[in-house]
C-alpha cells in the first residue's frame, strides 16, 4: 500500500509537470517548456523503475526470463531487469480523460475480463456493412476474433483502448508496432451514426497524447485504406502529413495502403490546448 501512494503521488506529479509544459508551449516559451520536459522523463523513469522492482519482487529472474523467450540460466542481469520494466510497462495499464462540450471521454487500457464483457458490442460494430470495408475486413470477426486481436496488440507490445462516451463504449483503438521511438495507430468509431461529428478526432487526439506523453513516442504512423476518406479527414485534422518514406511504408498494413505520420512536437504544436487538458492515469 505504501509503494502504490508513493506510485499515484509520483503519477500526479508527473500530470502537472505535463500540463504546466502544455501552457508554455502554447506561451511560445521554448527554454521553460524543454527544461519540463527533461523533469517529466526523470520522473517517468523513477516511476518505471519503482514498478520493475515490484515486478523484480514478485517474480524470480528466471521466470522473467522465460517469460521473454530469454534463455533463463545465463541471462544477464541487465536483460532480466530490462524484461521486468516492459511487464512492469504492462502490469500498470493507464487511463487517459478529457471533458469536451460533447461529453466526459475515458480511453481505459482494458483488462482481459473487459476485452471479453465487451467483444459482441465490437464484433458487431467491426462487421457493421458501413464499417468492414473501412476497416479492410473481408469475413465476419466473432467475440474470439476480438479477443485474439487485442491479446495479440498487446503481446506485441502495443496498447488497446477502449473508449467511453459519458460512460458507453462508443470506440476503440490502439497503438501498434511499438518499437524504436515510434508506433501505428488505428482506431473505429462504433457507432456510423457517431461518425462524422468530431469523435474520431478527439479519440485520435487522446491517444495521440498518451504515445507522446506517457510513451515518449517521436513520431506515430497511420495506415489508411485508399477509400477511407473519413479516417484520411481524421488524421490530416490532427496535422498528419503522407509520408512515403520507407520507415513509414514499413507500417502499411496492406502494400496499396496510403502512410501518413506526425511527429511529437507537430503534434504538441498543434493540440497543446487539448494536451493541457487530458488527463493521464494510472488505472
Amino acid at each position: 500500500m505504501f509503494v502504490q501512494a508513493i506510485l499515484e503521488q509520483l503519477n500526479s506529479d508527473l500530470a502537472r509537470l505535463q500540463q504546466k509544459r502544455a501552457i508554455f508551449e502554447q506561451a511560445g516559451d521554448v527554454p521553460h517548456a524543454e527544461s519540463l520536459r527533461q523533469r517529466e522523463t526523470e520522473l517517468a523513469r523513477h516511476i518505471v523503475n519503482i514498478r520493475a522492482e515490484q515486478v523484480a519482487a514478485r517474480f524470480r529472474p528466471e521466470e522473467v526470463a522465460a517469460a521473454s523467450a530469454i534463455e533463463p540460466g545465463p541471462a544477464r542481469f541487465e536483460e532480466v531487469v530490462g524484461t521486468a520494466r516492459q511487464i512492469a510497462v504492462q502490469l500498470g495499464l493507464c487511463q487517459v480523460r478529457w471533458t469536451t462540450p460533447a461529453g466526459a471521454l475515458a480511453a481505459i487500457e482494458p483488462r482481459p475480463d473487459e476485452v471479453v464483457r465487451y467483444a459482441g458490442v465490437l464484433a458487431a460494430a467491426y462487421n457493421d456493412p458501413r464499417n468492414a470495408p473501412l476497416l479492410g475486413h473481408t469475413d465476419d470477426v466473432d467475440e474470439d476474433d476480438v479477443a485474439a486481436h487485442y491479446a495479440d496488440v498487446a503481446q506485441g507490445g502495443g496498447h488497446n483502448f477502449l473508449v467511453f462516451v459519458d460512460g458507453a463504449l462508443a470506440a476503440d483503438a490502439d497503438l501498434r508496432k511499438v518499437g524504436g521511438g515510434a508506433a501505428e495507430f488505428a482506431f473505429m468509431v462504433a457507432s456510423p451514426a457517431a461518425q462524422g461529428r468530431g469523435l474520431g478526432t478527439r479519440v485520435a487526439t487522446m491517444i495521440h497524447a498518451f504515445g507522446f506523453r506517457r510513451l515518449g513516442l517521436e513520431r506515430i504512423y497511420a495506415s489508411i485504406i485508399p477509400g477511407n476518406a473519413a479516417s484520411r479527414r481524421v488524421f490530416e485534422k490532427l496535422g498528419y502529413q503522407v509520408d512515403a518514406s520507407p520507415a513509414a511504408r514499413a507500417y502499411a498494413d496492406e502494400p496499396g495502403d496510403v502512410t501518413m505520420g506526425i511527429d511529437r512536437a507537430a503534434f504538441e504544436r498543434s493540440h497543446a490546448q487539448a494536451m493541457a487538458e487530458i488527463e493521464i492515469s494510472v488505472r
